[in-house]
């Protein structure tokens, strides 16, 4: 859970133009990570894309 606190902190300070998520994360999964972006206001409006791979 602390990376994912840090991950939001880090967003909300650098203010990235992308953010590329895997759904599978240990903490939180790509699309939650989206959601709780798109639901804050300093982080509304980034461009996301979640993606996954499963490995066999």
């Amino acid at each position: 859970m602390e990376k994912a606190r840090a991950f939001f902190k880090a967003c909300a300070e650098i203010k990235p133009q992308l953010v590329i998520l895997d759904v599978m994360l240990p903490d939180f999964d790509g699309l939650s990570v989206l959601e709780k972006l798109r639901k804050d206001k300093s982080t509304k409006k980034y461009s996301g894309y979640s993606c996954y791979r499963k490995v066999k």
